[in-house]
């Protein structure tokens, strides 16, 4: 589950980039956040810190865009420790949207924190279950173009 998702968040990566939100790449943390209900996988996205204060302000120390294999994506944001705001933003579109709705999803945020996303967690499949058709469904993001195509 861990090799293939990768492969998903690096289409999301390419999408972001395409519409002009600097993602640097995407990282797979070494252990499970303690909060968080444990997946297969998870992971985040990077976006750099100078990108994400022109629209948060100087007190964010950390924007991420994090997906879940139990709970699909979430934009997850920390500010410094003396001003109250660390908040996760739920898609709820399922665990693998389309790249592009997950770039609309982010670029929403940016924009209007309250106008995107939930603030309750959704919970697609429970860890463990349904496997076969979650690896399936990511399997597409692994597969090289077709001949002729970019």
């Amino acid at each position: 589950m861990r090799f293939r998702n990768r492969h998903y968040r690096a289409a999301v990566v390419a999408q972001l980039v395409k519409e002009g939100i600097p993602a640097t790449g995407y990282s797979i943390p070494p252990d499970p956040s303690p909060d968080d209900f444990d997946g297969e996988a998870d992971g985040h996205i990077e976006i750099p810190f100078e990108f994400t204060t022109r629209h948060y302000g100087p007190g964010l120390e950390e924007l991420c865009l994090w997906w879940n294999s139990v709970s699909g994506w979430r934009v997850h944001t920390q500010y410094d420790p003396n001003r109250p705001g660390e908040g996760r933003q739920w898609m709820g579109a399922g665990l693998l949207p389309p790249p592009a709705r997950v770039s609309a999803f982010f670029a929403t945020m940016m924009v209007d924190h309250t106008m995107a996303g939930s603030l309750e967690r959704p919970f697609y499949r429970r860890q463990g279950e349904s496997v076969a058709a979650l690896l399936e469904r990511l399997q597409v993001y692994g597969r090289p173009a077709p001949p002729g195509r970019p």
